[in-house]
């Protein structure tokens, strides 16, 4: 099943980049037609960390070889919401983790009051899957602690900014690329403005195509 998701998610992305999208559309395009492949699979298919970390590898290799960014060095920029400086792209790895998350907790919630889902937990635990290790796995990973009586939304709220905390700690330990982010909080610096032409893509003034068409 494995190589079924990696191959339709190859042929999703590669027919997106035979378009002349723009490179702000394309990434869109790309999280929403082709990245949202798994979606189905995660928590039902068996699949492991590592797998989906391939995938995003995949994914970076194709836009890469389709000249859609250059060799990136600095990767995590690549998962950055461009309203922070980054191109937006959805982390594979980081979707399933949320995904799986809320599953379990949904799951544990009516575990004393559905037979069903008792059965479901049952068998992840007695499988050793992912998904019935995945509380302690964001705990080692992140330092996620899960709070009895918080609300699951909340739960996976603050798992999204542990992982963008993640994509920041790798920044920082490079010399070159954590100075332009670790400026981002300074008083001086309007983050928004700074990113505008990131969010909203084209930003030539109307009157420089006219210009130009009266040459």
């Amino acid at each position: 099943m494995y190589s079924i998701i990696h191959e339709e998610i190859k042929k999703r992305v590669n027919m997106l980049l035979d378009t002349d999208l723009s490179a702000k559309n394309l990434f869109r395009a790309v999280n929403q037609y082709a990245l949202t492949v798994p979606n189905y699979y995660i928590g039902v298919v068996p699949m492991e960390p590592y797998q989906f970390a391939r995938l995003d590898r995949m994914v970076r290799k194709q836009l890469y070889e389709k000249g859609a960014h250059k060799h990136c060095a600095n990767i995590s920029r690549l998962y950055l919401p461009r309203k922070e400086l980054g191109r937006g792209l959805h982390n594979l790895e980081f979707r399933a983790e949320m995904m799986l998350l809320n599953l379990w907790l949904t799951l544990s919630a009516d575990e004393n009051k559905s037979t069903r889902r008792a059965a479901i937990l049952q068998h992840h635990r007695q499988t050793y899957s992912h998904a019935s290790l995945i509380t302690t796995y964001l705990h080692d990973k992140y330092g996620l602690t899960i709070r009895d009586n918080e609300a699951i939304p909340k739960t996976i709220q603050h798992l999204r900014k542990l992982q963008n905390r993640s994509l920041y700690n790798v920044i920082s330990t490079t010399k070159l690329h954590k100075l332009l982010f670790s400026r981002r909080e300074l008083d001086s610096v309007d983050l928004e403005e700074s990113t505008l032409w990131l969010r909203k893509s084209m930003l030539t003034p109307p009157h420089t195509f006219t210009t130009h068409n009266n040459k």
